[in-house]
């Protein structure tokens, strides 16, 4: 994975999302290249490792958004929960 992060970013991508996965084990590749990572989130625990790992922004998916869907938990329930965590964080939090 790091390759395909050090490839994109030689390339000028500035942005990184994950999805799936501890987003910290992509952090080193991602920080090396100058980017910075979005993270797809569906709980509480991906929501920690997510801003753990120094996230720029978070995806919130409820288990609505149909597709690749990572969790179990209605968006109803999941964003202000991920709201409520990201706390004084100052990055964008987006809803699918």
């Amino acid at each position: 994975m790091d390759d395909m992060i050090a490839a994109a970013t030689d390339l000028g991508v500035g942005i990184v999302h994950l999805f799936w996965g501890d987003p910290a084990a992509s952090m080193g590749a991602i920080r090396r290249g100058g980017a910075r990572m979005i993270a797809t989130v569906s709980d509480a625990a991906t929501t920690r490792q997510a801003l753990d790992a120094g996230a720029a922004a978070l995806i919130a998916q409820g288990v609505e958004a149909g597709g690749h869907v990572l969790g179990s938990m209605p968006l109803k329930e999941l964003l202000p929960l991920v709201v409520e965590m990201a706390g004084d964080v100052r990055s964008p939090r987006l809803a699918a």
